[in-house]
């Protein structure tokens, strides 16, 4: 791969325990191979097992997550159907935080 890369061998490595990070060339998602197509970003990949691995950071092309919150030019959110999403709107600049069940207006106010 192009850029920069720490990877630390499964010996050094537990489980639980980050495993690569790259800036540049970015690996398959939740994997440290490189696909056959490059993509380019950053990536945070954790050891989830004897030879299992988990994006908790990931920006390229296709998409942008931190620990599993997907992250848009003006949401943040997580789950499908989304459970919770934070999204700033350009009304009266207004920032709302909201989910199924309610929602927080930049007063406080529940809905």
């Amino acid at each position: 791969g192009r850029g920069f890369s720490v990877y630390l061998t499964n010996d050094i490595s537990d489980v639980g325990e980050t495993k690569a990070v790259r800036l540049g060339q970015i690996g398959t998602k939740d994997d440290f191979t490189y696909p056959g197509t490059a993509e380019y970003g950053l990536q945070i990949i954790k050891r989830t097992g004897a030879s299992s691995y988990k994006d908790i950071v990931r920006f390229g092309a296709s998409e942008q997550i931190i620990g599993g919150f997907t992250i848009d030019s003006d949401t943040i959110s997580i789950g499908d159907p989304k459970l919770l999403e934070l999204k700033a709107t350009t009304t009266a600049g207004e920032f709302i935080i909201s989910a199924s069940n309610f929602q927080v207006d930049t007063a406080g106010a529940f809905t």
